[in-house]
């Protein structure tokens, strides 16, 4: 982290450093007017010398100010670094790179990989359904869901925020990966979480499916502690996401079958097999627990402390030609379902109703 002393950034002193990671640094800072703390992420010196990469992102954050969901984060400003700022700054902050600002959380559900009660778990799931569901109705994907973005403890009232894996849940990120792809020329995103068709670049191919994939991964992770898919070697990786079965599935909390099952439509190779809209996932989800299960306290969690997952620099790699009819598909399963339907803003193409792609700017 930066020995730098705090600065000022527009409206906002900051204070001390949070996080770095491949995106830039996240530093807490205050209001100085209201003396409100909040979360200011400063992106990479990369960003500032690429103007088509810092069209996107102002698009991008411009699309997520106008979601009001109670778990999105909510983007409270954002701007480019002026020269002052950056000298200010001690060279944290290159002219010209873009920031922006968000309600402070307590942390992120990478702190919880494997330690979550089905309650909780079935909590999360529900909240992160309806803010992909909020977030596709506006024609806006996420496409880099995982723990490590998936928020909680997340106020604006100057309380500091308490460590509950449910209080304060906010879904954060959106639309930085699509401007990270701006400036990378590419498709970017977390491979450990990465839908197949996100994995192949195919842009017509994205839609409210490719979040749900990730979706479940990411609650894969959370319930049993690992990814569906890990490994070090990058290649390998995305080559499970493709062709690979899914593992045995046990979730450490306790979780009845239904969920793995849900979790497995999530995870289909195909986009077309899968739910294709948050809505429909929803639903399903809802079948699943009694309503007065929701009442019972929920038994406090001892938390060590967050266990980092790196997001792998997808640049400069390369993946051999991949035959889609050759992908594994897991056996068919009968369960009564909602029969998965479209929002209004998404289009199907080619004369077939199990062709969707998605309508991207």
């Amino acid at each position: 982290m930066s020995d730098v002393a705090s600065f000022d950034l527009g409206a906002f002193s900051l204070v001390r450093p949070l996080a770095r990671g491949g995106l830039g640094q996240v530093w807490r800072g205050v209001h100085r007017r209201s003396n409100l703390p909040v979360a200011v992420k400063l992106l990479s010196d990369d960003w500032g010398g690429n103007p088509q990469a810092v069209t996107a992102f102002q698009h991008e954050v411009r699309s997520v100010a106008r979601l009001h969901h109670p778990h999105v984060v909510r983007v409270l400003d954002y701007g480019l670094t002026p020269d002052d700022a950056s000298e200010r700054s001690q060279g944290v902050i290159a002219a010209g790179a873009p920031w922006l600002v968000m309600e402070l959380a307590g942390g992120s559900l990478d702190a919880y990989e494997g330690r979550l009660y089905w309650r909780d778990l079935h909590g999360i799931s529900v909240a992160l359904c309806e803010a992909l569901a909020h977030a596709h109705a506006r024609r806006l994907l996420h496409l880099d869901v995982k723990p490590g973005n998936v928020l909680h403890g997340c106020r604006l009232d100057g309380v500091e925020p308490a460590a509950d894996p449910l209080e304060g849940l906010r879904l954060a990120d959106f639309g930085i990966s699509r401007a990270r792809g701006e400036l990378e020329g590419k498709l970017a995103g977390t491979p450990l979480f990465m839908a197949p068709e996100q994995i192949l670049g195919d842009v017509e191919a994205l839609g409210p499916w490719t979040d749900l994939y990730a979706l479940g991964a990411t609650l894969w992770c959370l319930a049993s502690g690992r990814p569906p898919f890990s490994g070090n070697d990058i290649q390998a990786l995305m080559r499970q996401h493709l062709l690979a079965p899914l593992p045995d599935f046990s979730c450490l909390g306790g979780a009845p079958q239904a969920f793995e099952d849900w979790l497995r439509w999530l995870l289909e190779k195909r986009g077309p097999l899968r739910p294709q809209s948050a809505g429909a996932a929803l639903t399903a989800l809802l079948t699943m627990i009694p309503d007065d299960v929701r009442h019972l306290q929920r038994p406090r969690l001892k938390v060590d402390g967050p266990r980092s997952a790196d997001t792998f620099d997808l640049l400069g790699e390369t993946l051999d030609a991949v035959s889609m009819p050759e992908i594994a598909l897991a056996p068919e399963r009968h369960i009564d379902w909602p029969a998965p339907t479209l929002p209004a803003q998404w289009r199907r193409v080619g004369g077939s109703a199990t062709e969707a792609v998605a309508i991207l700017d």
